[in-house]
């Protein structure tokens, strides 16, 4: 059944009363603004659990563990957090939501740094970087405002590299 909004959306634009074209501009200029990288970043600079939440995508069934989710807040509220635990915890999930929270928060706002360290050369590149190019891709891009990092020039192997242009 149509309504007068989706019959009005169907129909030619340049046919629209001028009060209506000027309404639904609002309405995208708004929307346009809401998913600004600077609101973006203000809205979520102390919330790093709203970012994993709002911003990551998961797959069927795939949520965040509560402990996770505790240690994200707990970075919020403290520059450092260790966590310790057996493998296949999620561990290296959270330190990449962490500096993907906070590379994105301080991307043109700030000279931003985020170092990531191991025991061993092999867990950065076998387990904390390939998490980060994997959550670097489901995080959802037009919600941040910004375009997705360039393999090879932004996003590279162990490194990020990150500008907004703000």
């Amino acid at each position: 059944m149509e309504t007068p909004s989706t019959q009005l959306l169907s129909a030619n634009w340049r046919a629209w009363p001028e009060p209506e074209k000027r309404a639904l501009l609002a309405r995208i200029r708004s929307r346009n603004a809401a998913n600004s990288p600077r609101q973006w970043q203000t809205r979520y600079q102390s919330d790093p659990v709203g970012f994993v939440r709002d911003v990551l995508r998961f797959e069927r069934g795939e949520v965040p563990a509560p402990y996770q989710l505790d240690v994200l807040a707990a970075l919020a509220e403290h520059d450092r957090v260790a966590v310790r635990g057996p493998r296949g915890l999620g561990k290296s999930a959270v330190a990449a939501w962490a500096v993907l929270w906070h590379a994105l928060i301080w991307d043109g706002r700030a000279d931003w740094k985020v170092i990531t360290t191991a025991s061993v050369w092999r867990q950065l590149t076998a387990f904390l970087w390939p998490e980060i190019h994997k959550w670097s891709r489901r995080v959802r891009w037009a919600d941040v405002g910004i375009s997705e990092p360039r393999p090879g020039t932004e996003m590279m192997h162990e490194s990020l590299r990150l500008s907004t242009g703000m």
